[in-house]
């Protein structure tokens, strides 16, 4: 069963990956009158660009986590959480 933070800690990021697509769209759409930064006259394109794949890597992981939880017999969390509450070396191995 996947835990139910992990589903709203991907449904969250799916709305802000896609919140942030309609800001990557939104430049690439009026391209010939890109809005530009004050002091290196770049784009507004790059760093919009950036927080829309901020977005989608921060979805990314906790989409694996639940589609790994529901293969039988192959449930991660209790592992990584484990894993963040240990102080021993060994255990990482």
């Amino acid at each position: 069963m996947v835990n139910f933070t992990i589903f709203l800690e991907v449904l969250i990021g799916l709305v802000l990956s896609y919140w942030g697509w309609l800001m990557v769209e939104e430049e690439v759409v009026a391209y010939p009158d890109w809005q530009r930064t004050t002091g290196l006259e770049l784009p507004f394109f790059i760093p919009k660009l950036g927080i829309f794949l901020g977005f989608v890597f921060m979805t990314f992981i906790p989409l694996c986590i639940s589609i790994a939880d529901c293969v039988p017999g192959r449930a991660t969390s209790g592992k990584i959480t484990k894993l963040h509450h240990t102080s021993d070396r060994q255990a990482l191995c």
